[in-house]
């Protein structure tokens, strides 16, 4: 798999969570007691001094918004990105939301993918 999108979701949709990307506040979500935005934030190559071989560097912000205790499907979402070799580059409690009484959260990823220049 080339894709920490896809990979995402594959792993909260299997931790049963419902995902959407990008979007705060859509027809999927509302009403739900917890749920994960997926925000893509870069998505970098690295070249090489003899430039045949490449790095893809994929990064990705997961927004956990929850109405009770996050720490249980934080924990368990945390477990589930290492054991996929997915990076953690940052874990914090943004706060809680008045408006929407949820609780957000979010972890920041990474993931090292091989960019095939022969890929269409």
């Amino acid at each position: 798999m080339n894709d920490l999108l896809t990979e995402l979701t594959e792993i909260i949709t299997n931790l049963k969570l419902s995902v959407v990307t990008g979007v705060h506040g859509t027809d999927d979500i509302s009403g739900k007691n917890e749920y994960i935005v997926l925000i893509p934030m870069n998505y970098d190559l690295t070249g090489y001094a003899d430039d045949t071989s490449w790095d893809e560097v994929q990064e990705i912000r997961l927004s956990l918004f929850h109405r009770g205790d996050f720490m249980a499907i934080m924990r368990g979402l945390t477990k589930s990105l290492l054991k996929t070799d997915i990076t953690i580059t940052d874990r914090r409690y943004v706060g809680w939301e008045r408006n929407s009484k949820y609780h957000h959260y979010v972890i920041d990823v990474s993931k090292n993918y091989y960019f095939n220049l022969e890929d269409e």
